[in-house]
């Protein structure tokens, strides 16, 4: 319990936007007045915690299917989920590794297991499964995918040798000094990869929650987010996803 009575919201966020969101919390403290604790893990992961009561403010998904996944049961505040950030997938090797990769085609001619996120559930795995099957490459590669549980651990994977190679997010790649990229995934290979911000219906002060989420898609917390290598999201989700044509 916080002695000053800062009210505290626990911001259940993807593994992969975490550590810029801790590097957040004094500004979030200074801009609003709130103490943010930060519970890092897989979306999906999180997204079950929600549903069997992980008394959670706010959700930050790296993909809309888990907010959709808590929309059908009732547990998020519709009309406050924000598309906050984007991100590129990646292949990175270990920083001693010459091994030189153009495309993902490529990795099937190279020895070696590849890291991924778990390819059913994770975002990050999602992504690259997506990638993978668009690069044709799937049915050669995937008895030599090592699934992890969410991005940093694909990353860790790579960082310890386990893997030859990771597919990961620019973001995660930035932050490491023991990998380096080969090859960005062209983004037309996978679904625009979309991280959303939602109110739960947990949340004890939805108002100052929802404050928080304004302030995570403002300019301050998006420069952070940029200088750690996630991309400029739209506005809003319908403005975001929406297929019909503006007017």
């Amino acid at each position: 319990q916080n002695s000053d009575a800062t009210p505290q919201m626990r911001v259940a966020a993807a593994a992969s936007v975490a550590p810029v969101l801790g590097a957040l919390t004094d500004d979030a403290r200074r801009a609003l007045g709130v103490a943010m604790m930060v519970e890092p893990a897989s979306s999906a992961t999180l997204a079950q915690q929600v549903l069997h009561g992980l008394p959670a403010d706010v959700f930050v998904s790296a993909h809309p299917a888990w907010v959709d996944h808590l929309a059908e049961v009732g547990m998020i505040r519709e009309e406050t989920r924000t598309a906050l950030f984007g991100n590129e997938l990646v292949v990175v090797v270990s920083k001693e590794s010459s091994a030189s990769v153009r495309s993902l085609v490529d990795l099937v001619a190279l020895p070696g297991r590849i890291a991924v996120g778990e390819p059913a559930s994770v975002p990050v795995g999602v992504y690259a499964a997506d990638a993978l099957r668009s690069a044709g490459v799937w049915e050669s590669l995937r008895d030599r995918l090592l699934p992890a549980g969410d991005a940093r651990a694909a990353l860790a994977y790579v960082e310890r040798g386990d893997a030859a190679f990771g597919i990961v997010y620019r973001s995660d790649a930035a932050s490491s000094d023991a990998v380096r990229v080969v090859c960005v995934v062209p983004s037309n290979w996978h679904a625009a990869i979309q991280y959303e911000g939602v109110v739960l219906m947990s949340a004890k002060q939805p108002k100052l929650a929802q404050r928080l989420l304004a302030w995570l898609h403002g300019d301050e917390a998006v420069a952070a987010f940029e200088a750690a290598g996630f991309t400029r999201a739209g506005t809003t989700l319908s403005a975001a996803i929406s297929a019909e044509p503006s007017p």
